[in-house]
């Protein structure tokens, strides 16, 4: 897609069992931009529903989604503030260097993006909502399915990294399934080199650090995979046994 940023499906990435099948699950950035040769594209895929993760003041900067016709569009707003408010977008994009420094310098950035993606896996909140994400993601009904937030990475990220353990992907897998956004978006290239782009570079893009920290969480918080879908998602065995059963196909 050349309108719209982190576009990827998760079909053919190996499990223990075989691999994921191609062209059921998606995912980007947010489709606001999508244009007219994209749209065509996306109908093509045979994308038949959209799950929005982005909140009210994305959609505010951003614009709501270009949905085609035809195809189901559910909202499941979650903020992406790293547990600091709304505010994190508003001081990056003023770009005061002293600012910056005060609240990022010395590895704060990279620590309050690693706080932020741990919240995502167990904070009540944000899983709460998640839940209600993945009970749309993990129901092959509403396949083909793409989900997305506003640059596809962080929070998008974690519904791809909870897919593909359920899925039965080994942890190598999913970390380089995660950092692929980097590639995917270039948003760094946005940013001249240089202090700034430095003191914000934990936002413009993920670290392994981040999805490391929320596989962790999934060991010691939810005692592994199957506590993760069942008493932080709140789906039982025979959801998952039904999602592993659609997706995945022998190699």
């Amino acid at each position: 897609m050349e309108s719209i940023s982190n576009f990827r499906e998760l079909g053919s990435v190996p499990v223990a069992t075989g691999q994921i099948r191609s062209g059921v699950l998606f995912r980007s950035g947010h489709l606001a931009s999508m244009s007219d040769d994209d749209e065509a594209r996306f109908q093509e895929a045979g994308i038949r529903t959209i799950v929005d993760l982005r909140s009210d003041g994305d959609i505010a900067s951003e614009g709501a989604d270009r949905v085609p016709a035809g195809v189901d569009h559910h909202r499941v707003p979650i903020h992406d503030d790293a547990g600091r408010g709304d505010d994190l977008r508003t001081i990056i994009m003023r770009g005061d260097i002293d600012e910056l420094r005060a609240e990022m310098g010395d590895g704060r950035g990279h620590q309050i993006a690693l706080d932020g993606a741990a919240a995502f896996a167990e904070n009540p909140e944000r899983m709460a909502s998640f839940s209600s994400a993945m009970a749309l993601v993990t129901d092959p009904d509403n396949w083909p399915l793409i989900w997305h937030c506003s640059a596809g990475k962080d929070r998008a990220g974690w519904v791809g990294t909870a897919v593909l353990l359920a899925a039965g992907a080994a942890d190598d897998v999913v970390v380089d399934h995660y950092l692929q956004s980097n590639q995917a978006i270039g948003a760094g290239a946005l940013f001249p080199e240089g202090e700034l782009k430095e003191l914000i570079r934990p936002f413009l893009e993920v670290h392994e650090d981040y999805v490391r920290a929320q596989l962790a969480v999934v060991e010691n918080r939810w005692g592994g995979v199957a506590g993760l879908f069942q008493d932080g998602f709140g789906l039982g065995d025979e959801v998952v046994d039904r999602f592993r059963s659609a997706l995945l196909t022998s190699s």
